[in-house]
């Protein structure tokens, strides 16, 4: 007798996999073959296995029968429709960079599993909760949200992602102060050079600035005006913006010494014999030393007085005034020489004069008297 065979047919969604068909049974319990159709009647293009893709199929199921049964056929429809992928998305966290930050693509997954790549869009967020309108991706530190939705294809429906965080963080600060070289006491400059400010800055000359007391710092660049000849610890304390950290740290300026402003003359038209200052000497800066004839030097010049020489006791001639200064705080050293003139004088001669008789010899006059004690010639 003709063998008979139970089927059912077939509706299921798309995996990724092979969609084989129900189980069927026959009354001969005799091997049963399965035969794959691209249509819905079991005629035209036999299929090599079990679809994968969306579709109606056909599926003939034969019998092999045995001594009881003849073999049979019979013909039931496959129908795969779409299936929904899986979308994940990973929480991701970066430094601000000056350029738009993605989150990383996600993993898309067939129904089977298998990891898929399929065109998606990615939606951002202000916030974390993946809420209102969307914007571009993001640039500036803060949290944000994304969420992807793949594109609906043949096999596989338009599908969410989970919500994942997107945080941007601020970075170091590149603000960069520098110490201004060769100030001079009594200048009024600039003690430092900022570049590459980003945020408000804070100086303070000698207190460290911290996060706690930044703000009795003044924001203008200290300057050197009424500072003595030292070195000077300029703090500085950078409150950052959203996408830079503060930074704050010192540089070390100099105050140097400026050139010794003394003055030293030589005083003109001493003659001899005369006690006369031989130098006048203005604007020192610092205790000043003289020496008459010997050079004054780092190494000797306290070998000099800090009275001015005198020409009291000293011939007529040309002198070397030499001084040195050691300057002050704010004041460097100074040396030099001047050369100093003690004229001479015009002699007298005393000569008493002689009264006598007439002796018939000669009759020479008293002995002169000068007042250098020079040979007179009469």
């Amino acid at each position: 007798i003709d063998d008979v065979i139970t089927a059912e047919a077939k509706t299921a969604s798309y995996t990724g996999s092979k969609i084989t068909a129900n189980n069927a049974e026959s009354l001969s319990n005799s091997k049963l073959t399965f035969t794959y159709f691209d249509n819905t009647n079991c005629t035209g293009n036999q299929l090599g296995d079990a679809p994968i893709n969306v579709g109606n199929y056909s599926v003939k199921i034969v019998s092999a029968g045995n001594d009881n049964y003849d073999s049979a056929e019979t013909c039931v429809t496959h129908t795969i429709t779409q299936g929904k992928p899986t979308v994940t998305l990973e929480n991701k966290e970066a430094d601000y960079n000056g350029n738009q930050i993605q989150i990383d693509a996600p993993t898309i997954k067939n129904p089977n599993g298998s990891i898929i790549s399929i065109p998606y869009t990615v939606n951002y967020y202000d916030g974390s909760a993946c809420s209102g309108s969307s914007i571009s991706a993001p640039i500036n530190e803060g949290t944000y949200s994304a969420k992807v939705i793949t594109n609906e294809n043949n096999n596989l429906v338009s599908a969410e992602s989970n919500c994942a965080t997107l945080k941007i963080n601020p970075i170091k600060n590149p603000t960069v102060v520098t110490p201004v070289e060769n100030i001079k006491y009594g200048e009024d400059k600039e003690m430092v050079v900022t570049t590459k400010l980003q945020g408000t800055i804070y100086y303070s000359i000698g207190t460290e600035l911290t996060k706690d007391n930044y703000t009795s710092g003044k924001t203008s660049i200290p300057t050197s005006k009424d500072l003595s000849k030292n070195d000077y610890n300029v703090y500085y304390y950078v409150k950052g913006n959203s996408n830079y950290k503060d930074a704050k740290g010192f540089v070390i300026v100099s105050v140097g010494v400026i050139q010794n402003t003394i003055e030293v003359s030589p005083v003109t038209g001493i003659s001899y014999g005369e006690n006369k200052e031989m130098v006048t000497t203005k604007n020192a800066q610092g205790v000043v030393y003289y020496s008459v004839g010997t050079e004054l030097t780092d190494d000797n010049y306290t070998s000099g007085k800090t009275s001015i020489p005198t020409s009291e006791g000293k011939n007529a001639g040309d002198y070397i005034i030499y001084y040195f200064t050691k300057g002050n705080n704010n004041y460097g050293k100074a040396a030099g020489k001047v050369t100093v003139n003690i004229a001479k004088i015009n002699d007298t001669i005393t000569l008493d004069t002689v009264e006598t008789e007439y002796t018939g010899d000669a009759i020479f006059a008293n002995d002169a008297i000068t007042k250098s004690n020079t040979k007179v010639t009469y």
